[in-house]
């Protein structure tokens, strides 16, 4: 009976010994990057800060954290995806303007490298000397006034052709959402 017992202390605290190492080292890794983070709510092992959102609406919930915590504040969505929310528009403001280059990268999960053959492209590139020559080069050869001026007739002829689909309704009230849909 004392030999029952023992076994299922250990399998219950081997577990848990793996959790929380497994959430003392992702967590370690996440404050060793010599960033000073904002303030935020205490965070749970696996979920972080999930937990303080549940419950109540989204938005109330980070407008209740927001006024504890402070305009910046740090949310962990699991062990190891830290989230900067800001909650002010002075704070947004200042964020976009003096730090801009620092959080202008986005995350390249798997499924974006899959579809941007890893971050490539313009749209998912992460901020460095590749995305300013890939904006460049969009805005000279595709977006400059003498390229779009080729394209004119082109769109012309599409807006006709829309006007044209609007009136053969023949309807009082036309769903635009629909129609426009149909073109794209």
């Amino acid at each position: 009976e004392d030999d029952a017992s023992y076994f299922m202390l250990v399998l219950a605290l081997v577990p848990l010994v793996y959790i929380i190492r497994f959430y003392y080292l992702a967590s370690s890794r996440c404050h060793n990057r010599g960033l000073r983070l904002p303030p935020g709510p205490w965070q749970l092992p696996v979920i972080g800060s999930l937990h303080h959102l549940f419950g109540a609406l989204p938005h109330r919930a980070l407008r209740d954290l927001s006024r504890r915590h402070g305009p910046l504040m740090l949310l962990m969505f699991g062990t190891n995806r830290p989230v900067i929310v800001v909650s002010t528009a002075k704070a947004a403001k200042e964020m976009m303007k003096t730090h801009d280059t620092t959080f202008c990268a986005r995350p390249l999960t798997s499924a974006l490298k899959a579809i941007s053959k890893h971050g490539l492209g313009i749209v998912f590139a992460p901020y460095g000397d590749h995305w300013r020559q890939m904006r460049k080069i969009c805005f000279l050869e595709l977006l400059s006034a003498k390229r779009i001026a080729t394209f004119s007739s082109i769109r012309g002829e599409e807006t006709d052709r829309f006007i044209r689909s609007i009136v053969a309704t023949l309807e009082p009230v036309v769903n635009l959402s629909e129609l426009l849909a149909a073109y794209l």
